[in-house]
């Protein structure tokens, strides 16, 4: 939570439930014959300290960044590009990378190499900050619609599991890769025999390169598919927001 601007007189401020984090922007603080004016602080339940080690402070500072990259966003779009454009943008080059981010780390890089060497931007899960109150299914959640297709690696065992699930829920084209020979889980090989937007394919070190590829193809058409076959209403099939039919409003009942 965030409070900017103003000033509190005499009262209590805030009275926080652990885990709670607040920023203060700007704010005058005054309590009888004291004051304080506050450009920026922090407020946090948390006191361990893992939170305050120099490498939390790293991601901490990631954040800020990602706060910028909003400001920078915001604005491009007052210069003339709007929201769609800019999101459209960058929706057709960005690729999400997921899989094993404890024993898998070599092939997410090399994977990663390859999407980027292939003209797309590679973003690895494990790589986005972490917030408090986001749990990795949130993240993935949050991420996964605004990129072009997805790439999962499915040789060990992991959260990917999940992942997959996710990507075929949301209806989000993605690519499975395993390594020859390995496999996380039954429950998710197979899956692309009866989903539309899920492929399967194995790859050994030799040949990563080439399956990804043939994945990239099989990502460009499908969503070439998906975007001729996606319903495009006319004006004319709803009426304008705000209004509802005689109908719907004859039908309605109080609660």
């Amino acid at each position: 939570m965030t409070l900017s601007g103003g000033a509190f007189v005499d009262g209590r401020l805030l009275e926080l439930t652990p885990p709670a984090l607040v920023q203060l922007n700007d704010l005058i603080l005054k309590h009888r014959g004291w004051q304080r004016v506050v450009l920026f602080a922090e407020i946090s339940t948390e006191r361990s300290t893992e939170f305050w080690s120099d490498q939390n402070a790293m991601m901490r500072a990631k954040d800020e960044l990602l706060v910028a990259a909003v400001d920078h966003m915001q604005m491009e779009a007052s210069r003339g590009l709007s929201l769609d454009e800019y999101i459209r943008r960058h929706k057709d080059k960005q690729v999400l990378i997921c899989g094993d981010y404890r024993t898998g780390q070599v092939r997410l890089d090399q994977i990663k190499t390859i999407v980027d060497n292939a003209g797309y931007e590679p973003i690895r899960l494990d790589e986005i900050p972490d917030y408090l109150q986001q749990d990795l299914r949130q993240k993935f959640d949050a991420i996964a619609p605004h990129v072009r297709f997805l790439v999962i690696d499915d040789s060990s065992g992991a959260a990917q599991m999940v992942e997959v699930a996710l990507a075929e829920s949301g209806r989000w084209p993605t690519i499975i890769v395993r390594m020859r020979g390995t496999g996380s889980s039954y429950m998710t090989r197979g899956g692309s025999a009866t989903s539309r937007v899920l492929r399967e394919m194995d790859y050994s070190e030799d040949d990563l390169e080439e399956v990804l590829r043939v994945g990239f193809d099989w990502s460009r058409r499908r969503l070439q598919h998906l975007a001729n076959n996606t319903y495009q209403p006319s004006p004319g099939d709803c009426p304008p927001i705000g209004t509802r039919s005689r109908r719907s409003l004859s039908s309605t009942r109080p609660l």
